[in-house]
């Protein structure tokens, strides 16, 4: 059996057991944070809406083992690219500690309409998570892409769903609460002049068709083509960003064979990294293949990036000192 499905299932009959039984009391009032990354974007960038938890204690079963949550979004207005359990403050997840024999962390984040359900679940003994579990971490970051400009885009965590869920060490539930609940972020127009790259590609395209149709007579013609083609190359890794010069955090769109980055690494979240681009500065979110330790910050990141859906992907990098 999916070893996921089970931990969703197990998490699921948690939640049962405890509305037939009524939750057990515990010795801190711990409280759910939800925020968003930035207050402001434009359409077409990446932002994430950051869960944490804050408020627990050194006391025995006074820690966070495991939990399920769905949050309500408005799907018109933003995407789901990815998720992270990692806490950036520790560089580690807080529900995944060293421990020998442990089962291991399980979680996973899914979206369906305008609701995305999450959940993670812990391997860990009661025992290593109340000794070595942090009193308040980040629990959970779910990465969006922007869709569609609005004044306020809220990310709500549904505190009516009846699988909502919180365990202690001890597999009880932890009575939480909520401040805030939902975060807002607005979402602007793109205003950059710069032709998008799927135009030029369409036009690129059409060139290609009018020269092959012309045969020899359309010599010139293919000469344009091979032109805007490598106008087309060059845009679609710079021209966004010099187009959103009001963002810091605008990310290039990477030509389809992969384009060359170097650039130092500001922050890690699991398998993500955010860069700076050496030449110019700029600030863009990166995946790669494998999880990456804190110990990547500041180092160099050199390699091949390709665009994957709505993120961009950094293969086999190589990190040095810068």
């Amino acid at each position: 059996m999916n070893l996921g499905l089970l931990c969703k299932q197990a998490l699921c009959a948690s939640s049962l057991a405890l509305g037939l039984l009524g939750p057990a009391a515990t010795q801190a009032a711990p409280v759910v944070i939800v925020s968003a990354s930035q207050s402001s974007v434009h359409v077409g960038e990446s932002f994430s809406i950051n869960f944490a938890i804050a408020g627990l204690s050194a006391g025995s079963q006074d820690s966070l083992s495991g939990f399920d949550i769905d949050v309500l979004i408005n799907p018109a207005l933003a995407s789901l690219s990815g998720f992270s359990f990692v806490d950036p403050s520790s560089g580690a997840n807080q529900l995944d500690l060293p421990e020998a024999g442990s089962f291991g962390f399980t979680g996973n984040a899914s979206a369906g309409g305008g609701v995305i359900d999450a959940y993670g679940l812990s391997g860990n003994s009661a025992a290593a998570l109340d000794a070595n579990q942090a009193d308040g971490f980040r629990f959970l970051s779910l990465m969006f892409t922007a869709l569609a400009p609005s004044s306020a885009a809220e990310f709500r965590l549904d505190l009516g769903d009846p699988s909502l869920l919180f365990l202690d060490s001890g597999s009880n539930g932890l009575q939480m609460s909520y401040n805030p609940a939902s975060a807002f972020v607005e979402i602007t127009p793109n205003n950059g002049q710069v032709p998008e790259p799927g135009v030029l590609a369409l036009a690129l395209l059409a060139l290609a068709a009018m020269g092959l149709s012309l045969g020899k007579n359309g010599a010139l013609l293919r000469s344009a083509t091979a032109a805007l083609a490598l106008l087309l190359g060059a845009l679609s890794f710079s021209g966004p960003a010099q187009a959103q010069t009001t963002s810091s955090n605008s990310s290039p769109v990477v030509a389809s064979k992969g384009t060359p980055i170097d650039a130092l690494v500001l922050e890690v979240a699991g398998s993500r990294a955010k860069l700076k681009a050496v030449d110019d500065g700029r600030v863009f979110w990166v995946t790669t293949s494998n999880t990456l330790g804190a110990d990547k910050v500041g180092q160099r990141i050199q390699g091949l990036a390709q665009a994957r859906g709505d993120s961009i992907h950094i293969g086999s990098p190589s990190f040095s000192k810068p």
